[in-house]
């Protein structure tokens, strides 16, 4: 099969609907900051699905020896660090470093020429390429010493020399490599990105001069350093990573699980041996190895660990699974109490031991525990793969495997098999218990291996008894009633009264008789008051009401001049002078004249009137229109339009606020708040607004004494548009006049409205409908600018 296919494979396999760790790689790759879990591989999704049929051995199976890569890296751009071992032999493009110490102190680096020899300073030309590093270290030593007196001398080997090597087959990025002299086919490997998955680990061949100079198997690196690097690298080497070879993999209770490549001889010591060994754990009698039989069927052995250490060796096979499975679930010598004990838990299990010592190893029992039902629960443990043979029951399997515990099981009843987790079919038989009779003698029965004893609490098995308090607590709800609870009792259990509570008009319902619906008794429960000594019964319904002249009606939010903004409790009566009281009082910049009072009610009025005009289709009145007004400009009133017919109308209320706030306490103007009412105080200003259909709509220093026609004046006159008949006089408190001469005031607006030449009497009700929504909004967004 080709490798490209084996891949496709591989990835086929990840769909399948296997067991979740199968897709669950453990493998941590970093790349750019981000870790990714990188997609299993053909043969570790294969061996996965084997591991469908073994839900009791949990864990992912990997291809061993492949992360030896991962994180090594081979830099050809500096000298390495590691210093070269004495029987490195030098050659040309070596350089080595020589210190002179003692009466002479003086540093030099030579290298060594194409001819092999390095030039001493007095002592001359030296030979050195071909020799080990020991050897030439040496013989630099003598020549110096020779014509220097007195001086001890250090040599060391400073920089390797340059060679290219191959690699080829089954690596990340096959290619050429530079590489220093010496190194290992370790390195070269690394540099090439490292062996693929689909590669072999155990056959690496090293090529020099057109032949086979060493195969090696990197599995040896873990025995010897000598493994794992191999001979060392020359010019002009070739590395050849075959196709990976044949495969098994082994599971379990073992140290280092995975998948393992084979050579033909290795049998299941070997493999025992290459992962770590067994756990204390494992499970000498239940070792399986599955593996295909001549008719390319999956079919599973059963072996032990002492058939590992007998002369004929088991041997193993390509595809092979090996299953160590774990003790962890077959403690024995143990009986156990779960439920209302002190200390539940096991325990240890002698022959001809009661099930009274079992509670008094157990602490005794709780206060709650149920003495006239507990469940004493007895297993028996079969094989999970026993096969039943033609004409053979459950009866015989049991008989045949469980011999003695399917007789134990028969003297206390009926024995019923189950299909248990993991590898065994469980035998379960549960015999009821009275307490109060093994806590008298009167039934203590023997307890056998393995026996599990099942106390319950009363309220598991009986109703509970409950009273309930609703209203001005902290905690309102159910509570388990007790003896001679008293409603103080139940008070303190829902957290205490709230502080708008009203103890004195409490009342309980309680229920006299069986078919009674419920009386209703009137309770004084303030402090010192008999009635908080009064015993509850069950299902009683204690109600303590909440005072609501202590409730306050919502929030008033206030904002813009007075000394403390933000949002104030409101309480029934409390008006508008009250706010402004509580936030402070007016700055020294307020404007209360300009004060913007806005309320939900009154917008939700607005946007009903909204609505209405709205259902004029405004939009497609102006088009009828100026399909009929041929010549007329009307493109100056569009977007006048559009925004009447999107704005939100906010809801303002109109209101004559006198400056003094003293005087607002008498006034009429003095309205009461309501839930959500927002007050802004505005600044004071000494502007005038004037906008619409004028020559310079803007603000206007403000004059004493000046009116509508003489502030129109001051922006250049109206256009040709205007409507003199339609001019709006907008006052800071939000009241409009239409064609008033009275005197402007401080933070007023004045509104021009336009004129269209209008051929239908439909336009006359747009016109009022318009300049309604056009002044209100106007009005509004104007003062909140101001």
């Amino acid at each position: 099969m080709a490798l490209q296919e084996m891949e496709q494979q591989g990835k086929l396999l990840n769909n399948l609907p296997v067991r979740p760790e199968i897709l669950s790689f453990n493998i941590e790759k970093t790349n750019g900051g981000q870790k990714s879990t990188p997609d299993p591989s053909y043969l570790e999704a294969k061996y996965q699905k084997f591991m469908v049929d073994y839900p009791d051995i949990k864990g992912v199976l990997l291809q061993q020896g492949y992360d030896l890569f991962e994180s090594a890296k081979v830099n050809t751009n500096r000298a390495t660090t590691v210093p070269p071992p004495e029987s490195y032999i030098l050659g040309p493009g070596d350089e080595v470093e020589v210190y002179l110490w003692g009466k002479l102190q003086q540093q030099f680096t030579l290298k060594i020429d194409q001819a092999g020899k390095i030039f001493l300073p007095k002592a001359g030309p030296l030979q050195i390429a071909g020799k080990p590093l020991s050897v030439a270290q040496e013989r630099i030593r003598d020549s110096l010493n020779e014509v220097f007196a007195n001086v001890d001398v250090g040599v060391n080997l400073s920089k390797y020399r340059s060679i290219k090597v191959y690699v080829l087959g089954e690596v990340g990025a096959p290619g050429s490599y530079v590489v220093y002299a010496g190194s290992s086919i370790f390195s070269a490997l690394a540099q090439a990105e490292g062996i693929k998955k689909t590669g072999s680990l155990r056959s690496i061949q090293h090529m020099r001069a057109n032949r086979l100079l060493n195969e090696v198997d990197l599995y040896e690196g873990v025995r010897s350093i000598r493994g794992l690097v191999g001979e060392e690298l020359v010019e002009g080497d070739v590395i050849i990573v075959p196709p990976i070879g044949e495969t098994l993999a082994i599971a379990g209770a073992v140290k280092k699980p995975g998948i393992y490549e084979i050579k033909g001889k290795e049998d299941l010591v070997w493999l025992l041996d290459q992962c770590g060994g067994t756990y204390a754990f494992a499970d000498p009698r239940r070792v399986q190895v599955e593996h295909n039989n001549d008719d390319f069927q999956r079919v599973l052995q059963d072996y032990t660990l002492e058939n590992f250490q007998k002369p004929e060796k088991i041997k193993v096979q390509d595809g092979d699974l090996v299953l160590v499975h774990s003790n962890e679930d077959l403690l024995r010598g143990k009986v156990s109490v779960q439920g209302q004990v002190w200390y539940p838990g096991s325990y240890q299990w002698k022959s001809g031991m009661k099930l009274s010592a079992l509670l008094r190893k157990a602490g005794g029992l709780l206060a709650n525990a149920h003495m006239l039902r507990a469940d004493l629960v007895t297993h028996a443990a079969l094989p999970r793969r026993a096969l039943l043979k033609p004409g053979e029951s459950v009866g015989d399997l049991l008989a045949k495997y469980q011999k003695t515990e399917n007789e134990r099981l028969e003297q206390r009843g009926q024995a019923e098999l189950v299909p248990g987790l993991g590898q065994h079919f469980s035998a379960i038989q549960r015999e009821s218990i009275e307490l109060t009779q093994v806590l008298s003698g009167e039934k203590d029965p023997e307890l056998q291996e393995g026996d599990e004893l099942l106390v319950y609490a009363v309220e598991a098995i009986a109703p509970t008894q409950t009273v309930s308090i609703q209203g001005a607590v902290r905690q309102p709800g159910e509570y388990l009633i007790y003896p001679d609870m008293t409603i103080a009792d139940l008070i303190f259990m829902a957290g205490g009264l709230q502080f708008d509570a009203s103890p004195q008009n409490a009342f309980l319902m309680r229920k006299m008789q069986e078919q009674d619906q419920g009386r209703r008794i009137k309770l004084d429960l303030s402090v010192g008051a008999q009635d908080l000594l009064k015993v509850l019964q069950p299902v009683d319904q204690l109600y303590i009401p909440a005072d609501h002249a202590f409730l306050t009606m919502g929030r008033v939010r206030i904002e813009g001049e007075v000394k403390y903004p933000g949002d104030y409790p409101l309480q029934q009566g409390d008006r508008l002078y009250d706010i402004i009281l509580q936030a402070g009082g007016y700055t020294d910049k307020a404007f209360p004249f300009g004060m913007v009072a806005l309320r939900s009610s009154v917008a939700d009025r607005h946007a009903q009137i909204q609505g209405k005009v709205k259902q004029l289709e405004l939009r497609d009145i102006l088009q009828n229109m100026m399909q009929s007004m041929q010549g007329t400009d009307l493109s100056g009133q569009i977007p006048i339009l559009e925004a009447l017919y999107n704005y939100k109308l906010e809801g303002r209320l109109v209101l004559d606020i006198p400056n003094d706030l003293e005087s607002l306490k008498k006034s009429r103007d003095n309205i009461e708040l309501y839930d959500r009412d927002i007050i802004s105080v505005p600044s004071r200003t000494d502007m005038v607004q004037v906008v619409g259909a004028v020559f310079q709509p803007g603000a206007v220093l403000y004059k004493q004494g000046l009116n509508v026609a003489d502030y129109v004046a001051q922006v250049g006159g109206v256009t040709r548009f205007a409507d003199k008949d339609n001019v709006y006089l907008v006052k800071a408190n939000g009241r409009v006049y239409r064609n008033s001469d009275s005197n402007v005031d401080i933070g007023d607006a004045i509104v021009v409205s336009s004129k269209i030449e209008k051929p239908v009497d439909l336009w006359t009700l747009l016109t009022g409908v318009a300049a309604f929504i056009y002044n209100m909004a106007a009005s509004i967004s104007i003062l909140k600018n101001i």
